[in-house]
């Protein structure tokens, strides 16, 4: 690749069946060179202040993209307020994290980079660090034509997770026809109690289509997850979407997660309480009490245990190939 200052044509983001068209910002058009640079940047502890944290700490991709753990730890192993999201096929996501405070990928990757508690690095210091990498220098130059910026690093991050997709599972086999045989009795049993509304009623807010495979219908519930906890003397629940909006009927709400490779992406919620997807299926089924409560979960319900066992088969059947790439040399 040369280091003149053309730059890169944009390209196709190939999709994996199931899942919608890739669409990116009209201002941060895929290239090669920027999923190349995205690609370096994100696995680079670099971007942080102590050198030893990168964007793959907590998204590990031998963790589902996630980090394992309830929540996510950073900086000085600080341990912060909320379970680490995956980034499996966050690029169908219409907002990022789990109050949706950042509208889109860009927005995203600026803040855990400089996040007291994440990465806690600092823009200018990081630009500076990586300008003296000659490497780093010509995959600009071709992804942006001129040399890197905070923005332009934000932009090649985005653009790399918009390729972080999972598809092809065996619901999708089943589902779009490829192969009538890939759902075994159990999770086409767990299909019927996931779409039934008066089974599982998942379909409601983990929504799919035959056009739109995301599992997740981009808004904000209130499940009730945390308002069991046992408050401290100056503690307040953590009160999810109405931090950004401030509107009352956003409190407590958050953004429905994919459930797309659940299996790989534990714990779940955004506290990070239960490696047991039984458990979660139990806990989204009932929710727990409080003056927010979504009306879908005022109504109780309860499977026998060979319907809740099917579910979870059903999810598993979820769970689709995951990208293959080389992790770069840094």
């Amino acid at each position: 690749m040369g280091t003149g200052s053309a730059r890169d044509r944009e390209v196709y983001i190939e999709v994996p069946l199931g899942l919608p068209e890739v669409v990116a910002l009209k201002d941060n058009p895929p290239t090669m060179a920027k999923i190349e640079l995205g690609k370096m940047l994100f696995f680079d502890p670099r971007l942080s202040l102590s050198g030893t944290l990168s964007c793959a700490t907590c998204h590990d991709p031998n963790l589902g993209y996630s980090n394992g753990a309830p929540l996510a730890v950073g900086h000085k192993h600080a341990v912060g307020g909320r379970n680490a999201p995956t980034v499996l096929n966050a690029a169908f996501a219409t907002t990022q994290f789990w109050d949706g405070r950042a509208p889109s990928l860009e927005e995203q990757a600026g803040g855990p980079m400089t996040a007291g508690v994440e990465m806690a690095g600092i823009p200018e210091e990081i630009v500076q660090t990586l300008a003296k990498i000659p490497e780093y220098r010509e995959l600009s130059m071709a992804a942006f034509g001129e040399y890197l910026s905070f923005c332009n690093i934000r932009k090649a991050i985005a653009t790399f997770e918009r390729t972080i997709l999972a598809g092809n599972s065996p619901f999708d086999k089943y589902y779009y026809g490829k192969d009538k045989g890939a759902l075994s009795g159990a999770a086409l049993r767990g299909k019927e109690v996931f779409d039934n509304p008066n089974k599982g009623n998942c379909k409601k807010c983990h929504t799919y289509t035959k056009t739109d495979g995301y599992f997740s219908d981009n808004q904000f519930h209130n499940v009730g997850i945390g308002y069991d906890k046992k408050l401290k003397k100056g503690e307040n629940y953590d009160l999810g979407r109405y931090d950004v909006t401030k509107k009352k009927e956003d409190k407590g709400r958050f953004r429905t997660p994919t459930l797309r490779n659940i299996v790989q992406t534990a714990p779940y919620f955004h506290d990070g309480r239960t490696f047991s997807l039984e458990e979660a299926a139990v806990l989204c089924l009932n929710g727990i009490p409080n003056d927010n409560l979504d009306p879908e979960y005022k109504v109780k319900r309860k499977l026998s245990k060979q319907e809740l066992s099917d579910l979870v088969e059903f999810m598993k059947a979820l769970t689709g190939e995951l990208p293959i790439f080389a992790k770069p040399a840094i």
